[in-house]
């Protein structure tokens, strides 16, 4: 990821989902990259037959996740019903989406939330170790960089584009 063009990072990123996602065993990784509370990006992959899960920081499907999310925590279940009270109706959209188990991670770099990390499971549950934690949490912080690094990239590119134009 460090030596890539900001055209090549989203791609890279679709890949390293695709071999975690493999290796922890589990049926989707995505990464939702915001600009603001907007989404602008969403790279997932998924293991074949599976939707897309809606997305985590949708305040009306999801308000405690987004909550937790944005206070730069991480959210993690092994089992659905860990989930606390206070996240019921969470609760009851992963349920119709199937989820069993799930991790999120937001997404930062040197400044507000970038996005975030998840990864879940449908066929089966999964447990979320602090040690995987730990790990999961280096991925999003490489990612994150990644992402950070595309867009400085990309707003250069369109700020040469802008004075090439004024001259």
């Amino acid at each position: 990821l460090i030596h890539l063009a900001a055209a090549d990072v989203d791609a890279a990123i679709e890949r390293g989902l695709q071999r975690v996602v493999t290796f922890l065993g589990v049926d989707r990784g995505q990464l939702d990259e915001y600009v603001g509370s907007e989404p602008v990006v969403r790279i997932v992959w998924a293991r074949p037959g599976l939707e897309d899960m809606p997305r985590l920081m949708d305040d009306d499907q999801f308000p405690w996740t987004a909550e937790t999310l944005r206070r730069g925590q991480v959210v993690r279940f092994s089992r659905i019903d860990e989930l606390p009270a206070a996240a019921a109706r969470d609760r009851a959209n992963l349920r119709r989406a199937g989820t069993r188990s799930k991790i999120c991670l937001p997404l930062r770099a040197s400044g507000p939330m970038l996005g975030l990390l998840s990864f879940g499971a449908v066929r089966a549950e999964r447990a979320w170790p602090d040690y995987l934690v730990e790990r999961l949490r280096l991925l999003s912080e490489a990612f994150s960089n990644a992402l950070e690094r595309k867009r400085m990239e990309l707003s250069l590119a369109e700020r040469l584009r802008f004075e090439r134009l004024l001259s």
